[in-house]
């Protein structure tokens, strides 16, 4: 009897080693350092509902298909789901949406994107959403596409404007176009994405969910105050999903 608890036991440590191991590993994966473009400042952070997760947010630069320089590429996924499972489906997402993303705009990338993982997305019962955007920090053009994923912001001392697309999230019987979107982001301008654990302590609609993180937005914080407010919210709400933030500012290049 003892020697089948403490077998159990074991067990039940291995396990719980490889899970902590999985999540150390998805958080190395995250970017920390500023990327190699002038003229933004960026921070993002994930806090998994267990040791893994299914949410990530990545940041990297890519040359314009058309010739124009430098681009930044920022993303924000959330694969249906907690736990190991889902943090695997993550990496493969995040790996690939990098490959495709080198030199095609980003609704092609999406989409080439969508066509490589959807075989273990279907596979595995899950789907993901994604929210993809392009800045060109010189100008302030901003191409974007939104895979299901439904709630970034644009905040300034202005206001607020919400940068949706009604598409489909990857994974999902039917393929979507996935054509981009433009916008402009100004210099005083700060772009927010959240994962939908943010959404879920928000609210049950949009609209009410937009007006609530509006109010805890303040524009004049550094990209990192207002990830860590963003996130620091939705664990004190009790969040039961993973919880990640994502903010964007244009600076002056130095």
């Amino acid at each position: 009897m003892l020697a089948d608890l403490g077998a159990l036991l074991e067990r039940e440590l291995a396990v719980q080693e490889e899970m902590d191991l999985a999540g150390q590993v998805q958080q190395l994966m995250l970017p920390t350092s500023a990327p190699d473009i002038a003229g933004v400042e960026i921070a993002g952070r994930v806090q998994p509902a267990r040791e893994a997760g299914g949410d990530y947010f990545d940041w990297f630069v890519v040359n314009d298909p058309d010739g124009g320089g430098k681009r930044l590429q920022v993303v924000l996924g959330d694969v249906m789901g907690k736990g190991l499972a889902a943090s695997l489906i993550a990496s493969e997402v995040r790996a690939v949406l990098r490959g495709h993303s080198r030199y095609t705009d980003v609704g092609d990338a999406v989409a080439s994107t969508s066509t490589t993982t959807r075989h273990d997305l279907e596979a595995n019962s899950r789907f993901s959403t994604l929210w993809v955007g392009r800045l060109d920090p010189s100008t302030g053009e901003l191409d974007y596409v939104d895979a299901g994923h439904g709630l970034a912001i644009i905040a300034s001392h202005r206001g607020y404007r919400r940068l949706y697309q009604d598409y489909l999230p990857l994974g999902m019987p039917v393929e979507d176009a996935w054509t981009k979107a433009l916008d402009v982001l100004a210099e005083d301008e700060l772009l927010v994405v959240v994962s939908d654990g943010v959404f879920d302590v928000l609210d049950d609609s949009f609209d009410a969910a937009e007006a609530k993180l509006e109010a805890i937005l303040d524009p004049s914080l550094s990209c990192r105050q207002i990830v860590d407010k963003i996130v620091e919210f939705a664990v004190a709400e009790a969040a039961t999903d993973d919880v990640t933030a994502l903010a964007v500012r244009r600076v002056a290049a130095a």
